[in-house]
Parts: C-alpha cells; sequence; structure tokens
C-alpha cells in the first residue's frame, strides 16, 4: 500500500483572544509542532498569538530528519493565511545541547553541525530569526570562550544566507556564558556581519543572573546597563517574560 499522506492534526479554532496583528509589539507564546512543523502556525492561531516561538527538531537530540519540502511549503502558506511574517514574528530555539564555546574540539563541531543545521531549517521556512543558548566556558578560560562563541557564529553566517543568529542572555550560574551583558556585547564585537546578530532578554534568566527587575526603578536601571553596554543599535530582536520562582 502507497504512505498515507501526511496531513494537519491540528485544526483552527475559535481563537481565546482576539488577534491584533496591526500592532507593533506581538505578544506570543512558545508552541508546539508536534505532527509537522507547519501544524505550529495553527497552534499560535488557536491561542490568539501575533508572533510564536517553536523548536525545529527535538532540542534534546543531536540528529533529526531534515524538514521535508511538503512540510516546508505547509508552513510558508500557513503562516501567508494567517498573516504571519515568518521573518520577524516567528522565534525558533536552538537545541539544549548546543555549546558553541565548547573547549572539546569535537564536541564543539557536533555543536556546531547542529547550529547550522538549525540555521538552514530556518532558512527553508523563511525565518529570519534564531535564537539559541550562548553556552558554557565548561570551566576553560572566559575569554577564550567569548571569542570560541563569536568564531563560530562567524563560521555559520558564512554558511547561511539571511536568518538573524540572536544571543540570548543567560542565568550566568556557574561557567555559563551571558549572564553579563558584557559577555553579549564582547562576542557582538568580534561578530563580523552584525547585521546577522541580534539578542533575546529573558527575564526568568536576568533576574537569576543578580538583575533586580521587581521596581520601576530596577526596571529602567536594568535598560540604562543594557543600553550603554550592549546598545540599542542592535535592537532587542525578541523579549521573553518569564515568572521566576524565587521572585
Amino acid at each position: 500500500m502507497p504512505p498515507k499522506k501526511r496531513t494537519s492534526s491540528v485544526k483552527v479554532t475559535v481563537p481565546k483572544f482576539t488577534r491584533q496583528p496591526q500592532f507593533k509589539h506581538k505578544f506570543g507564546a512558545h508552541v508546539g509542532m508536534a505532527g509537522g512543523v507547519f501544524n505550529s502556525v495553527t497552534n499560535a492561531v488557536n491561542i490568539g498569538a501575533n508572533s510564536f516561538g517553536l523548536f525545529l527538531k527535538s532540542p534534546r537530540r543531536w540528529v533529526s530528519p531534515m524538514i521535508p519540502d511538503e512540510d516546508a511549503d505547509k508552513f510558508k502558506k500557513l503562516c501567508k493565511e494567517h498573516n504571519f511574517d515568518p521573518r520577524t514574528e516567528c522565534l525558533p530555539h536552538g537545541s539544549y545541547f548546543i555549546n558553541l564555546a565548547n573547549p572539546d574540539e569535537a564536541k564543539l563541531k557536533q555543536s556546531l553541525d547542529s547550529f547550522i543545521d538549525d540555521l538552514t531549517r530556518c532558512e527553508k521556512l523563511n525565518i529570519g530569526l534564531y535564537n539559541f543558548h550562548p553556552g558554557s566556558s565548561l570551566g576553560s578560560d572566559h575569554k577564550e570562550s567569548l571569542k570560541r562563541l563569536a568564531e563560530n557564529i562567524n563560521t555559520a553566517i558564512e554558511k547561511t544566507s539571511f536568518v538573524k543568529i540572536v544571543i540570548e542572555n543567560m542565568a550566568g550560574h556557574g561557567n555559563l556564558i551571558a549572564g553579563k551583558l558584557q559577555d553579549i556585547a564582547d562576542v557582538i564585537e568580534m561578530v563580523d556581519n552584525k547585521e546577522r546578530v541580534g539578542v533575546c532578554i529573558d527575564t526568568c534568566h536576568t533576574f537569576a543572573a543578580g538583575y533586580d527587575l521587581r521596581t520601576e526603578d530596577d526596571w529602567d536601571k536594568f535598560w540604562k546597563e543594557f543600553e550603554s553596554t550592549i546598545g540599542f543599535k542592535m535592537g532587542i530582536s525578541w523579549f521573553r517574560m518569564f515568572q521566576t520562582i524565587s521572585q
């Protein structure tokens, strides 16, 4: 028997919240893509989102099958049908295994290969932004780790065409990179094509890294440090809001 054709398993229902796509700020959420990456679009519509995050493959596996052409075409068709601009309103999250600052050459290559694979998937879907965790020094020299990270971002940019690589700030515990905004600024400084990098601010990571955001004054203080360290000229490609248990 011929194989059955894959069809979308998620149907668009009456959204719980009314979408307002004309607004400058696009509120949304991370949505599932089970059954095919195209289902992420209908999942976003079903919650009234004006933007959405997703995984392009299992975030806990090194290798996954490439997105079928048919699935990619469905994704782009649904984005157009529901007025999502995949260049600016979709933000895939990278694999949790990727560490572009790893001092081990073999493991670093494995991370870079997975990273480039993710970027290739983005471009196949016409997605313009890609968010990832910058990794860990794993106890090696911190400045050398930042240099490795930037070098691998440069390599990934050379091997792809348009997707912007969005560096997420981190909690900064242990050997994690980007707990401080200066880490992100230092990496961006070493990236050759700065038009292909952006920044994602995660409020949970920010708070856990020691930046208090609980009052308006504290909030303003953080953004003043961001402006003086990284600069709004880089833009905020994405802003992710979470509640921390400790707050």
